[in-house]
């Protein structure tokens, strides 16, 4: 009853077949297309989205659902002013001077009070430690 096909009958029906397949996907696509222009809308569909603003978040669509994520996290805050640079996180401050001002007026007014005592102290350590006579007097 059925009788088998030779295979340039075989070859002729598939490309046949593969070229209605062809024209009936062009066909539709330029349907839809003249359809879209008509209605002034443009609609698709996006199956799988990932875009990433200026802030950093990084925002993903996977069938019509989104979820953002962050890639900027804040840490800490740092403010540089006039006299310190300032570190500020959550749990602590830090304030990390750009001059460092030592108050030596002390210990100068000791040196200049001492002055004599260490002059004559010198000159004896220099006497005991020199083995040729000092030719100047300090």
């Amino acid at each position: 009853m059925f009788c088998s096909l030779a295979y340039r009958d075989v070859l002729m029906i598939i490309r046949g077949l593969m070229i209605l397949v062809v024209v009936i996907a062009l066909g539709l696509s330029v349907a839809e297309q003249q359809l879209n222009t008509l209605t002034q809308r443009q609609e698709f569909v996006r199956i799988f989205d990932i875009s990433r603003n200026r802030e950093g978040v990084y925002t993903m669509e996977v069938l019509g659902s989104d979820c953002s994520i962050s890639a900027v996290y804040a840490i800490a805050e740092i403010k540089n002013q006039d006299a310190s640079v300032t570190i500020k996180t959550p749990l602590i401050t830090w304030t990390v001077p750009k001059y460092l001002y030592i108050d030596c007026r002390k210990e100068l007014a000791w040196l200049t009070s001492k002055k004599k005592y260490l002059e004559k102290y010198l000159k004896q350590g220099w006497e005991i430690t020199n083995v040729y006579p000092m030719t100047k007097p300090l």
